[in-house]
């Protein structure tokens, strides 16, 4: 019934953060208007006049998405997740939310980005706590809702402090990344 993906997929989701965050920084290090310290990467939409950069910052939201839906869609067919499980659609909904952040962007749709990403954070957040469960580690399950608590409410309560920035959210990718790493390499 299921059917094998190859092992290239597990990998999707580490390749994808990075290389979301090169193009990301590539497009904004030389914009003269925009501060790493006062703005996030979805601000520097703000910033990009050029269309062909703006068209690299939506395709850059979009080329993520399809890596981690690789990744997700490795979970699925290898851990024997059923499609019609709640954690099928835990692990799917947040890769299209953050692929549709392409269109919602920073100025046009500023609320709706806002609510994306919140909900990307919380979803995903969930889904890796229950993928934590499923490895039977109790360690590696606190250690997985430990920082599902403490990234969502840095990046909620710094978002209220009006003091969110690239610096914080590369902790928080930094920090995302780890624990992918973790995940990949010990647990699949």
């Amino acid at each position: 019934m299921f059917m094998n993906i190859p092992d290239i997929f597990k990998y999707f989701s580490l390749i994808s953060i990075p290389l979301f965050a090169f193009i990301a920084l590539l497009l904004i290090k030389n914009e003269p208007d925009f501060s790493f310290s006062k703005h996030t990467i979805s601000k520097s939409a703000y910033f990009l006049k050029d269309p062909v950069k703006m068209l690299i910052f939506r395709f850059n939201f979009i080329i993520k998405a399809v890596l981690d839906l690789g990744f997700v869609f490795y979970l699925i067919f290898n851990l024997n997740i059923s499609f019609q499980s709640p954690l099928t659609f835990l692990l799917i909904l947040p890769v299209l939310l953050f692929g549709s952040l392409a269109y919602f962007i920073m100025g046009k749709y500023t609320n709706v980005h806002r609510i994306i990403i919140f909900c990307y954070g919380i979803l995903f957040g969930l889904a890796g706590i229950w993928l934590a469960q499923m490895t039977g580690n109790a360690n590696f399950v606190i250690l997985t809702t430990t920082l599902v608590i403490i990234l969502n409410s840095l990046t909620i309560g710094l978002f209220f402090a009006k003091k969110i920035n690239v610096f914080i959210q590369g902790l928080c990718i930094f920090l995302l990344y780890g624990w992918l790493v973790v995940y990949i390499f010990w647990f699949l």
